[in-house]
């Protein structure tokens, strides 16, 4: 065998094992807060979609059912790119809510009408969605991995349009003493907490 060949073969298997070894080594490689940040995001976008699922048959204001039909819409949507990224990234996804979640799932299922309403937007669209963003925003500027970064700033805007429309929706309950669905003119009881 000649030189050439042999430094020809040596060459290319360094190379494969360079190209491979590195393809691998990235895929294991994720940093614990990429990690933990797409184990919580997951968590809450299983969270979002259950608890506006169940809101969309509870509400009363034909306004709040539209907000928990677009957080089920835009969540789903956000949950399969995720899992996407999840399965990239060899990160196996929480297969239940957290318990957390799970307590305020279960105390919003046994509330009806308007105090479900008020329930619903205090907690998930106003709480929790300030939480994901806090969230959001320290993943977009300090994660490690392009694409979690990524997701985590294209996601953004999604999880701050869901908190300016349930603040919009808390806001005109406000300032009418009576909660008004702005899209149906239905009246319901104040959507502040007493």
């Amino acid at each position: 065998m000649s030189n050439f060949n042999r430094t020809f073969r040596a060459t290319s298997l360094a190379l494969a094992c360079g190209i491979f070894g590195t393809a691998a080594l990235a895929a294991g490689t994720l940093s614990k807060g990429d990690r933990t940040f797409i184990e919580k995001a997951a968590g809450g976008g299983m969270f979002e979609v259950k608890v506006s699922q169940m809101a969309t048959e509870k509400a009363a204001d034909p306004a709040v059912k539209s907000f928990a039909e677009m957080l089920v819409k835009d969540h789903t949507a956000a949950n399969e790119k995720l899992k996407q990224i999840a399965q990239q990234k060899s990160v196996q996804l929480p297969t239940a809510m957290p318990k957390k979640q799970q307590h305020e799932l279960d105390k919003l299922s046994k509330k009806s009408g308007a105090d479900f309403d008020r329930s619903y937007i205090a907690e998930v669209g106003l709480s929790d969605h300030h939480q994901d963003i806090e969230m959001f925003e320290k993943e977009s500027k300090k994660g490690q991995d392009a694409d979690v970064t990524a997701f985590a700033t294209n996601t953004l805007p999604t999880l701050q349009k869901h908190l300016q429309a349930a603040e919009q929706l808390k806001g005109s309950a406000r300032a009418t003493g009576v909660g008004i669905s702005p899209m149906q003119g239905t009246t319901t009881k104040n959507l502040t907490k007493s």
